[in-house]
């Protein structure tokens, strides 16, 4: 595993563990591998939400208001969920761009 399978994945930018523990058998192997394909598959869904969101409401934003000035984009791409939500939930009622993301 740290030779082969560890190295692989740091050149895909996927976050691993500084060292891998000492394992006694096979199970232990299993179980750890399971709990860490568990989180990678919670992480990369939770950025596929977040990227989701954020091109909607980029888009949405474009449609009713116009051109999107650079920093409120910057600001749509760096934001988390929650934000995304709020500010998806505002789009209708807003007066302009910069209102949906205050």
């Amino acid at each position: 595993l740290s030779r082969i399978l560890l190295p692989r994945l740091a050149k895909k930018n996927v976050t691993i563990p500084e060292s891998m523990p000492e394992m006694e058998d096979l199970e232990e192997v299993r179980t750890m591998l399971a709990e860490t394909v568990e989180g990678w598959t919670r992480e990369w869904m939770q950025q596929g939400m977040q990227t989701g969101k954020a091109e909607t409401l980029l888009k949405l934003i474009q449609r009713r208001f116009g051109v999107i000035p650079e920093g409120l984009q910057v600001k749509v791409a760096s934001a988390d969920l929650k934000d995304l939500e709020i500010w998806l939930d505002r789009i209708f009622d807003a007066d302009s761009a910069q209102a949906v993301l205050q």
